[in-house]
């Protein structure tokens, strides 16, 4: 039985598949408590399916593409299950998770964002940083940036583990705290080769909390 916060069809807003129609697998449940999460909620389990409940959904919406986040997905137990059930099935998967978890049994075909946690967030220090020995080239890692110091201290990551070399880096502010442009202007002024990322969901639908 997977723990579920909800399921729902939207559009992707973030990672390379941001602008995509994807279905959402919201799994319930996290191991941190960032300062600034935008799914607390996430906390709450809505519903308890089976694998068998959960692909039954999933294939009403007649789409390819599913997004797993939460909460953080890899606390659940059968978690690799799900993934081998969707492989066989074809989808294109994505896994969004907070860094604090292993990533290296996750199958090769899975598009893995890991978001790793700066300072502002209070749960840096529960990073794993051996995940960066296990990200692959087509994965991402997403560093979201409240301030200066957030800034720096992910410049200073990428530096000291040469994450630029081994996979796709996105910078993301903190949605409503630090201005795109401010970030922008550090990523230039530093000549750093990281994607500037906007959470596009929030673009199209601000007021809206939930399926989304």
């Amino acid at each position: 039985m997977f723990n579920i916060s909800e399921i729902f069809y939207s559009i992707s807003g973030e990672s390379r598949y941001s602008g995509y129609p994807f279905v959402f697998l919201r799994l319930a449940g996290c191991n941190l408590k960032c300062k600034w999460c935008d799914t607390k909620y996430s906390s709450k389990i809505e519903n308890q399916y089976t694998v068998a409940k959960i692909m039954e959904i999933i294939q009403s919406y007649k789409i390819n593409k599913i997004l797993i986040t939460g909460g953080e997905p890899l606390l659940q137990k059968d978690i690799c299950h799900l993934f081998n059930v969707l492989l066989k099935y074809n989808y294109l998967i994505m896994l969004e998770t907070n860094g604090s978890v292993s990533i290296k049994n996750i199958p090769k075909e899975i598009h893995i964002v890991l978001d790793h946690k700066l300072p502002s967030s209070k749960m840096d220090g529960k990073m794993l940083i051996e995940n960066f020995n296990y990200i692959k080239k087509s994965d991402e890692i997403k560093f979201v940036i409240l301030n200066k110091f957030d800034f720096l201290k992910a410049v200073d990551i990428i530096d000291k583990y040469d994450l630029i070399k081994k996979t796709h880096i996105v910078f993301s502010p903190v949605n409503l705290k630090l201005s795109p442009q401010k970030l922008s202007e550090w990523i230039l002024n530093n000549k750093l080769n990281v994607r500037l990322q906007l959470q596009l969901h929030k673009i199209l639908w601000p007021d809206i909390e939930k399926g989304v």
